[in-house]
């Protein structure tokens, strides 16, 4: 088949959505340059303000210079910046010219090919960046050159990044990455963090879906994926539906998708985790960065780097630290939020859990850390440790890759063509805590089982002194293989109150 017939095969009643109008992530003013809707591409955005400080002077509601005041104005307050919401800012106060950002981790940007898929890569905000223009020729998309500067370029979040290889979402989902509908298997490429502003709901989704599971669980790759705004949407297709991948949406008023996965198993928690503002269109490059920042702090971890850039482990941390909003509450028997998944993405706590460094099954000998590992069918691991005082929060996160094995079958429907299918295979693992006090007592904490996810979530506000058990158990009896899982976790100090 033809370059061009596959790309119609696989665009057949397919529609992708932008995931947002304007830059808010990066600029809380309303902007004259609006991203479209309806697929046609936009112009390219103006020059935005560094995102550490949103410029919002001498303009009225509507963006036009305001009249001049008589009398001075009251104080306002600035917004918080990304960094500081982001939680870099603790960061680079903990670890100053230490902190990672993103250098040596190549990056992967996915846009929608509405007449043009690349950044302004002649632009000074982007100096440094090498790209690489994978799907050929391409005039510059405004929405492309917002989400680039919310990752990338000399004011991005993860600055150090300084190789990106731009697709078109039609090239990615084809010839030129996953090979969807063809019988190839995914190219794959060199990007070890792919972030992806679009979303669609398109007929072939279960092979996309399939494909970019197989990628991230053979490759490690990070895959962070948006999901639409609005908190009446529903979990789009593509690709936050996807077990392995990163779905990402925002924490703003009016929220994103929620309502659970409608494919591939309906009813699992998406999104994974929320931006603190703005779009999904920006949240997403957002998590993106800080994955890239945690990939080049696994890199620094020599002993433990090869463990440490698993993409279960960088998932399971970017979940571990975040940060829960006073409206998360997962209902019953679901582990994340239905909107705000494990909560709002904060890049230290996730730094500090990954750089703890790894522990086995036994006494944990930190207060936060992870483990990367392996579990039999009917097997139960423990970990365990002690307190002696009132603790803080306690998060807990448990991740496990959903296995596809690509092979190629014949279709009597293709006249006895082949095609790659990919069939999914899936543990089902559960999380529990135990406690005993100091009278001896034991009893069940908190447990996290749901039977369809492949996350699982112990969230406790505080943890009395006493003995605790924390247990790794796989009770599925389908797959005789041992399964890999990524658990990280996180205890606080309590916090002094003032009266």
């Amino acid at each position: 088949m033809v370059v061009n017939e596959l790309r119609n095969t696989l665009l057949i009643g397919l529609t992708v959505l932008l995931l947002g109008t304007a830059a808010w992530w990066l600029d809380p003013q309303p902007s004259e340059a609006q991203q479209p809707v309806d697929g046609r591409d936009a112009p390219v955005q103006p020059e935005l303000p560094d995102p550490r400080d949103p410029a919002s002077e001498g303009l009225d509601a509507e963006g036009r210079p305001a009249p001049p005041l008589t009398h001075p104005p009251a104080a306002a307050a600035k917004p918080a910046s990304l960094h500081f919401l982001l939680g870099i800012n603790d960061a680079r106060a903990r670890l100053g010219k230490a902190i990672p950002t993103g250098e040596g981790i190549t990056v992967g940007h996915v846009e929608l090919n509405s007449g043009g898929y690349l950044p302004d890569t002649r632009s000074p905000q982007f100096n440094g960046v090498t790209f690489v223009e994978r799907s050929g020729p391409s005039k510059v998309s405004g929405h492309a050159n917002s989400t680039a500067r919310v990752i990338y370029g000399l004011t991005g979040l993860a600055p150090g990044v300084s190789v990106v290889h731009c697709y078109g979402s039609r090239d990615w989902m084809s010839l030129g990455y996953l090979n969807a509908g063809s019988a190839q298997p995914p190219t794959g490429g060199p990007m070890r963090v792919l972030t992806h502003s679009w979303v669609s709901d398109a007929p072939n989704a279960i092979d996309v879906l399939r494909r970019i599971d197989w990628q991230v669980d053979m490759h490690d790759t990070i895959v962070c994926a948006g999901v639409n705004n609005g908190n009446q949407t529903p979990v789009p297709y593509l690709l936050g539906t996807a077990y392995n991948v990163i779905a990402v949406g925002t924490a703003q008023p009016n929220g994103s998708s929620g309502g659970y996965t409608r494919i591939e198993t309906r009813g699992r928690s998406k999104p994974d985790i929320v931006g603190p503002r703005g779009l999904t269109s920006f949240t997403t490059p957002a998590v993106a960065a800080c994955a890239a920042r945690l990939l080049q702090a696994a890199d620094e971890m020599t002993e433990h780097a090869h463990r440490a850039g698993k993409a279960e482990v960088i998932k399971a941390v970017l979940l571990c630290g975040a940060v829960k909003p006073d409206s998360w509450q997962p209902k019953i028997g679901k582990p994340l939020d239905e909107h705000l998944g494990a909560g709002v993405l904060h890049f230290d706590q996730s730094l500090q859990v990954l750089q703890s460094g790894p522990a086995g099954p036994g006494r944990l000998p930190r207060r936060m850390g992870w483990d990367f590992n392996e579990i039999q069918p009917d097997q139960t691991l423990v970990y365990e440790f002690q307190t002696q005082a009132p603790m803080g929060e306690a998060s807990i996160i448990l991740n496990w890759h959903r296995r596809i094995t690509g092979a190629l079958a014949d279709s009597e429907n293709r006249g006895g063509s082949s095609s790659w299918y990919g069939a999914p295979r899936i543990a089902n693992l559960n999380l529990r805590l135990m406690h005993t006090d100091d009278a001896g007592d034991e009893h069940e904490l908190a447990v996290s089982k749901s039977r369809i996810d492949n996350v699982e979530h112990i969230y406790l506000k505080h943890l009395d002194p006493g003995r605790y058990r924390l247990e790794v158990s796989r009770i599925d009896h389908v797959h005789d293989e041992p399964w890999d899982y990524a658990l990280a976790w996180r205890v606080e100090l309590l916090k002094a109150h003032s009266d």
